[in-house]
């Protein structure tokens, strides 16, 4: 710093004051001086004496909440994307780390790190049956220390007390319930993947609301509850169902709570004869990457993963900045929309 305090001509305290962008506080052309002092130079910023200064790193962790996921977990990965994108497009000093998407997975390592400060705050991507673990376990340990952490959840039903970014489950849906009742299929079912879990319960309860709005009723006879005792991987799980279920048994059109799923039971009709959409019309949900290269294409309930990444980064920078506004929630609810492609069918349908 004092080098470039002596080819700019001013002292070490203005250097500091234009480095640390302190912007009002030194004249145009000193500041124009020390800036291109520190340019010619090739002077930068020591960070971490910024940190003792300021006490922020400038830094924003991202980790999970979530089972067995791996980073390459689509769930994680679009959060994360957003969450960059946000941070880059909107010229915000933050930078993001990104930890694990599973606490099982160097969860001590990870803890040592946040604990001795290296992050300002924390976006933990929680899967929804998770969520009471995170709330009992991660975030009291968090509190507990005064990590600031936006919690990203695939659910919109329950007020929580703290900041979150969430996703209106129950209206994909009634989305879904309300397109399959309006191309006029006689029979409408729904799989659920993780039956009795918090998330297929907002999604069922949607459903069901979604036939009510259309003058229809679901079936019990229509409602697959998929509890798969194996733990088979997604896909599996769907498909195997797919093999063992009666073609008498099945209805004209079906939601299937996963896309993974919903591609497994694709596989499985194609391999028994069964044609999508002309003998059963398939919806599936969260239009995760693969959904969009079947023949016919998968349409699926869509779920904003990288615009949760966004509303997450946002909310975390400001509060680290004790920048939200303070009467705003700190809470934010995305809303679903579909994506139709050919496997909806385009009605009729006995």
């Amino acid at each position: 710093m004092s080098e470039v305090a002596r080819e700019a001509g001013v002292s070490q305290a203005a250097v500091s004051l234009v480095l640390n962008d302190k912007k009002g506080m030194i004249g145009a052309e000193a500041r124009q001086r020390v800036l291109d002092a520190a340019a010619k130079l090739g002077y930068r910023r020591n960070l971490h004496a910024g940190t003792l200064r300021t006490g922020r790193t400038y830094c924003l962790g991202l980790l999970g909440h979530m089972g067995g996921f791996a980073l390459d977990n689509y769930v994680f990965t679009g959060v994360a994307r957003g969450a960059e994108d946000e941070l880059a497009e909107t010229g915000s000093p933050f930078a993001l780390l990104t930890f694990a998407a599973s606490w099982e997975r160097g969860q001590a390592k990870s803890l040592d790190l946040i604990e001795r400060g290296l992050v300002d705050g924390v976006v933990c991507v929680v899967a929804a049956g998770a969520l009471e673990s995170f709330e009992r376990e991660r975030l009291a340990w968090f509190r507990e220390r005064g990590v600031r952490c936006v919690a990203v959840h695939s659910l919109g039903a329950r007020a929580l007390d703290y900041p979150y970014v969430g996703f209106d489950s129950r209206a994909g849906g009634r989305l879904a319930a309300e397109h399959f009742a309006r191309l006029g299929y006689a029979s409408i079912g729904l799989y659920l993947n993780s039956p009795g879990g918090p998330q297929s319960n907002e999604i069922r309860e949607g459903f069901e609301a979604g036939l009510r709005a259309q003058g229809r009723e679901l079936e019990s006879r229509w409602v697959f509850e998929d509890r798969n005792p194996d733990r088979k991987p997604a896909f599996d799980a769907g498909y195997a169902w797919a093999r063992q279920v009666a073609p008498t048994a099945l209805p004209r059109a079906l939601l299937v709570t996963l896309d993974a799923c919903a591609h497994g039971i694709w596989k499985a009709f194609r391999e028994r004869g069964l044609r999508v959409p002309e003998d059963i019309a398939l919806l599936g949900y969260d239009d995760d990457a693969p959904a969009r290269y079947g023949l016919p294409d998968l349409s699926s309930v869509k779920h904003p993963f990288r615009e949760k990444g966004r509303a997450a980064a946002r909310m975390l920078a400001a509060l680290v900045e004790d920048a939200w506004p303070s009467d705003q929630p700190t809470r934010t609810i995305l809303a679903p929309t579909l994506a139709l492609r050919r496997s909806c069918g385009g009605g009729n349908r006995s």
